[in-house]
């Protein structure tokens, strides 16, 4: 299978490699997230089942919800899934550790193996911490995305015995339960937009869904290859597809409606190309299928086409439901990535991205309308690899959707700036023009532009040691005040910009 989501591994050109990244609307506390699981168990992991460690032999030490025995052994299944040949990995999977003590709020999926309901919110690790036995959050809930505010006591650690105590009376008073909150900000840090000096530099807030912006060139076409950032090649248009056996999402009769809003919005920012198929609706049958990843892979594009199918009203049945109050994993997306290497206008090597795909929850329809077409637009992003930018309304792609953008309708549900400088770092690095303005040019940096036609410069500095290029395809303007300091290298150049 190939790889998608957040972390993947390489072998050679045989391996695929696909990347998911999950959007969940939270719980409105610990509360509701028990009341919501099918199950509720405390164990230890103490085997796996398969070759690869994606679904593990639990032995159940305490069960406080479900028809879960005390001593058996269940199979949890994480999200990720491996092959010989296939990785399928997917941001805020916890990777369950033989030896392990977990608390898990459980559903069971349509082929009869338990899951975490949340992904990385639904677990717990029990690790000693200043001589006692807590419970806390793994490194994984990072990965996840929000729609909407997270309460306090979904985040935090708990004292094991303490909290195992309240579950045992099917109502938590957290506060009671030696709970320590966890300070989130820290680690997700508010990104503000900056003035790029070059079409090549990597804006410092952009984050791919495959590998690391900054391993650009690095790990390309070996085995830790996927440790290279992904993306489709410039000029490549993409279509929508949406498989005909996951066409309909019975919640909502306007499903194709978002979606038509969502690709008209994308195709408002230079660098995305992508339309909706005719017919739309096509060919890809999904019954009985165990993953959406390897139904798109292995039946719907097996031929690799630039498309990006989308399917609705989960039709593999791995996601558990929504609530009656909507919360939980309302959509997943990402994108197949393969080697060898493509190279863009910069020089610089990313990963080929292939087809990509969309699957949104049943009862998706519970989100407004503005709601669900930003999700769309959200997860199609990620499609294109990006991934999640720092902060809280600054961008579409932040790690939480701005309940401000829903409430105040914000154009564009909620692209910023910021998502777009990402978009156009990746697709769009041959603009029309530039006009470049009281800019300085620092020593020790290469900074490069590209355009179609012209670039105009006023009050333009050079420092020395600097190396700056400009490449323009009708003329480049140097207006006064462009200064050229003794040492500093300049080239302009008349050289049609094409990707």
């Amino acid at each position: 299978m190939c790889s998608r989501g957040c972390l993947t591994l390489l072998t050679f050109l045989s391996f695929c490699n696909v990347n998911l990244a999950t959007t969940i609307i939270p719980p409105k506390d610990i509360n509701e997230l028990f009341q919501h699981s099918e199950f509720v168990v405390f164990g230890e992991v103490k085997a796996h089942h398969d070759d690869f460690g994606t679904i593990n032999k639990f032995r159940v030490l305490e069960s406080f919800k479900g028809a879960v025995n005390k001593n058996s052994t269940i199979l949890i299944k994480e999200a990720s899934t491996q092959t010989a040949s296939e990785w399928l990995s997917v941001s805020g999977d916890v990777n369950f550790a033989i030896g392990e003590k977990y608390l898990l709020f459980l559903f069971k999926d349509g082929k009869g193996y338990y899951r975490p309901r949340l992904q990385a919110l639904s677990v717990f690790q029990e690790i000693e911490k200043d001589g006692e036995l807590i419970l806390a959050r793994t490194e994984k809930i990072l990965d996840l995305c929000f729609m909407g505010d997270i309460d306090e006591s979904l985040l935090g650690s708990y004292k094991s015995n303490q909290f195992r105590q309240q579950l045992k009376s099917n109502k938590i008073a957290y506060k009671k339960a030696g709970f320590k909150s966890f300070d989130y900000s820290t680690n997700r840090i508010q990104q503000i937009a900056v003035n790029k000096t070059s079409s090549c530099a990597i804006p410092a807030h952009c984050t791919t869904l495959i590998g690391d912006p900054f391993n650009l060139n690095t790990f390309c076409n070996i085995s830790a290859g996927a440790l290279s950032p992904a993306k489709y090649p410039s000029n490549t248009h993409l279509e929508i597809k949406v498989a005909n056996t996951a066409s309909d999402d019975p919640s909502t009769s306007l499903e194709f409606t978002y979606l038509e809003d969502a690709i008209q919005t994308l195709n408002n920012i230079d660098g995305i190309s992508i339309s909706l198929a005719s017919p739309l609706v096509q060919d890809c049958n999904t019954t009985g299928c165990s993953e959406v990843a390897t139904v798109t892979n292995n039946i719907c594009n097996p031929n690799d086409l630039p498309v990006i199918w989308v399917y609705f009203d989960d039709p593999c049945d791995e996601l558990a439901d929504l609530s009656p109050s909507c919360n939980g994993i309302v959509g997943t997306g990402g994108t197949f990535a393969k080697i060898p290497c493509i190279t863009d206008q910069c020089g610089n090597q990313w990963l080929e991205a292939k087809s990509s795909y969309i699957f949104l929850n049943s009862d998706a329809g519970c989100l407004s309308g503005y709601q669900y077409t930003a999700l769309i637009i959200h997860e199609l992003l990620h499609s294109y690899n990006l991934d999640h930018i720092g902060g809280s309304c600054t961008a579409l792609m932040n790690g939480s959707l701005c309940n401000s953008d829903f409430v105040n309708n914000v154009p564009d549900f909620g692209i910023r700036n910021l998502d777009v400088e990402c978009i156009e770092w990746m697709y769009n690095q041959c603009r029309d023009n530039e006009q470049i303005n009281n800019t300085t040019f620092q020593g020790g940096n290469a900074d490069q532009y590209f355009t179609v036609n012209e670039i105009t410069t006023t009050d333009v500095i050079i420092e020395s040691n600097a190396d700056v290029r400009f490449e323009a395809g009708t003329f480049i303007q140097l207006n006064p005040e462009f200064e050229i300091e003794a040492g500093a290298i300049f080239n302009g150049l008349i050289n049609g910009c094409t990707l």
